[in-house]
C-alpha cells in the first residue's frame, strides 16, 4: 500500500512539473509573425520610405523626437502598392510595433528597427 501511495504521489509531482508554460521566445518567430513583442504603437507617423535589399522588405524610417541622429525602422510586414514604392517618399502609418531581436542589425548609430503592420499606411 505505501508503495503505491509513493508512485502516486511522484506521478503527480511529475505530471505538475510537466505542465508548466514556458514562455515564448519571440525571437525565434518569422520576422513577421503577430506573436512577436510588441514594443510601442505608432499613431499617424510620418516617415520615408526605404528598400532592404537582404530581406527584401519595406520600411518606414522615422525620426525619434527630440534626439539629433535617432531614427526608427519600420520593416513592413505587408506588400505595399506599386503606387507607393519609391525610395525617398514620404508615408504616414499606424500599428504595433514589434520586436526585431536585432535582426537585421542597426546600420546606423541611433537606430532602432522594428516589424509592424501597418493599419493605414498612406
Amino acid at each position: 500500500m505505501k508503495k503505491i501511495m509513493l508512485l502516486l504521489i511522484i506521478a503527480t509531482i511529475t505530471s505538475s512539473n510537466s505542465c508548466k508554460k514556458v514562455p515564448l521566445n519571440t525571437c525565434t518567430l518569422d520576422m513577421c509573425d503577430t506573436r512577436r513583442k510588441t514594443i510601442m504603437n505608432a499613431k499617424d507617423w510620418t516617415g520615408t520610405l526605404g528598400y532592404y535589399n537582404d530581406i527584401r522588405k519595406w520600411a518606414v524610417n522615422v525620426s525619434i523626437p527630440n534626439t539629433i541622429d535617432g531614427i526608427r525602422t519600420c520593416i513592413l510586414c505587408i506588400d505595399i502598392p506599386d503606387s507607393l514604392k519609391t525610395i525617398g517618399r514620404f508615408v504616414t502609418f499606424s500599428g504595433e510595433l514589434k520586436e526585431s531581436c536585432d535582426n537585421p542589425k542597426p546600420e546606423l548609430r541611433g537606430q532602432e528597427i522594428y516589424f509592424v503592420k501597418p493599419t493605414n499606411l498612406k
